[in-house]
């Protein structure tokens, strides 16, 4: 059985690196997770204006879009890039086949850092404006008194 899975193993690595280098794969990965996980507003960016709903529009009009231009051509790559940049310590230290290690990457770059630190922007905007509001209303109220 072991030496079954370890021709397979070498079968699948020969045919990885004749085909693909090891950092394409890892962005290849990385862009496949993300048509996974954005594949709805691809869908309603494919669409045309009388396929859309209202609010798939209104989705549109604020910028679908270019934020999913901006995730592909910008931001899943600069993640990429840099845990690839940690991909040879990774390698070296745990012994993780090549091959393994460069897909993982691509599909884990994708949720961090990039996911992680737009969660994080956004929290700290909506937290921003909340106050902003929550001044206003205070400023509101001495006004009215």
């Amino acid at each position: 059985m072991a030496t079954i899975v370890q021709d397979c193993y070498n079968t699948v690595r020969s045919r990885q690196t004749m085909i693909f280098p090891a950092k394409t794969v890892a962005l290849l990965a990385a862009w496949l997770f993300l048509v996974v996980t954005r594949s709805r507003e691809i869908l309603i960016a494919v669409k045309s204006h009388d396929e859309r709903t209202r609010d798939e529009r209104r989705m549109v009009e604020r910028g679908l879009i270019k934020s999913l231009v901006l995730d592909a051509v910008f931001f899943v790559p600069s993640s990429v890039w840099l845990l690839v940049l940690l991909a040879p310590v990774m390698i070296q230290r745990f012994h993780l086949p090549e091959a393994a290690v460069y897909p993982a990457i691509g599909i884990v770059s994708y949720q961090f850092p990039f996911r992680v630190i737009q969660r994080m922007i956004t929290k700290a905007a909506l937290a921003a404006i909340r106050e902003v509001h929550v001044e206003m209303a205070k400023t509101e109220s001495k006004t009215d008194v």
